[in-house]
This record gives structure tokens, sequence and C-alpha cells, in this order.
């Protein structure tokens, strides 16, 4: 399935500026840890990454996850970046410092972001096993559930666990129980 690029407004922000134009068609060499990212101007394939083994994904913690990621997650969920460095306890001032040099994420950054890039993952899978995916944003569908008090968390909201890795297991398996009709 072909992905779009991120709309012009988005790219400017990344680059700073004009968006480089890339050759319709030109191939983008990924790295088999960073497929699942679709490092560039591309979408995050989230799917992808909630399907990617455990040992690549610890290779792509161990690497550290490009910083503009974080941007590209705001964007998709459709929230400030502000709200989800404050989601994932994550220091905006240093997260601006790495975009602006093109550098990467620590390992707990990146286990971070990749936890909430996998629920979202977790999410689309599941509506497409067993439901309607017509119409349905799953990023922006995670970005507002997060935000709702939940009572199989005794009324904590979920984006409040995601600065923890055990904090994400919690709320990816509060995911799982929803599917399988086990939600409390």
């Amino acid at each position: 399935m072909p992905t779009k690029p991120l709309p012009t407004k988005i790219r400017k922000q990344q680059s700073g500026g004009e968006p480089e134009p890339r050759p319709r068609g030109a191939a983008v060499t990924l790295s088999k840890a960073e497929r699942g990212l679709n490092i560039g101007l591309r979408p995050i394939d989230f799917v992808a990454l909630y399907d990617t083994s455990v040992l690549d994904r610890v290779a792509m913690v161990r690497d550290g996850v490009p910083a503009d990621m974080l941007t590209r997650l705001a964007a998709t969920m459709e929230i400030s970046k502000e709200q989800l460095l404050d989601t994932l306890g994550v220091s905006r001032a240093t997260v601006d410092r790495k975009i602006k040099q093109g550098g990467r994420l620590s390992t707990a950054e990146s286990e971070r972001a990749l936890g909430l890039a996998r629920i979202v993952g977790q999410v689309e899978r599941m509506v497409r096993e067993s439901g309607n995916p017509i119409g349905f944003d799953p990023a922006h569908w995670v970005a507002e559930w997060l935000e709702r008090p939940n009572p199989a968390l005794g009324g904590l909201q979920p984006g409040s666990l995601m600065d923890t890795t055990e904090g994400t297991a919690l709320v990816a398996t509060l995911v799982a129980q929803m599917q399988s009709g086990g939600y409390a």
C-alpha cells in the first residue's frame, strides 16, 4: 500500500524551511531496524512496529530512534509536541536539540516513543481484525483514549503511565483486554 508524504506544513516544521523535493518513485534504503519507522518524511507504519520482533525492537532502542519521530508521532496523533513529550516524560529542550542536530533519542526515550507507537499499531491491528477500519484513525483514537480516566486503572488516565516501560506494558495489556472482551 503506497504511503503519502506528510503535509507540506509538517515537512516545513521538520526541516526548518521549504521541504526538499523527492523524485517521484525514489527508493529509500532503510536498515532492518528502521523499516517500521519509515525514516524520512513518510508516515510511521505503526502496524510494522507492532509486528517487529523483540530482538529488532531491542536493536532499535539501543541504536536510538531518530528524534524527529516524536514530531511525526505528535502530528499523526493530532496532538501538540508538548503534550506528547509530557505524556512520555521527555524533556522538550533535549528533544529540540536532538532534532536540530539530526540526532537520535536516548535508550529510555526510544523505549517510550516505540512503546507508544506500538500501542497505536496494536489498536490499528485490532480494528483491522475485529472491526471496520474504514474511516478509523487509530493514532487519533489512542491520543484521545490516553487522556480519558479509565475504570480498569482505578480512574487513572492511561497516558499518565506512558513514561515508564511497565506503565506502557500495562496500557498495552489493557488494549489487548478490550479486544478479547476481558476489559473491566
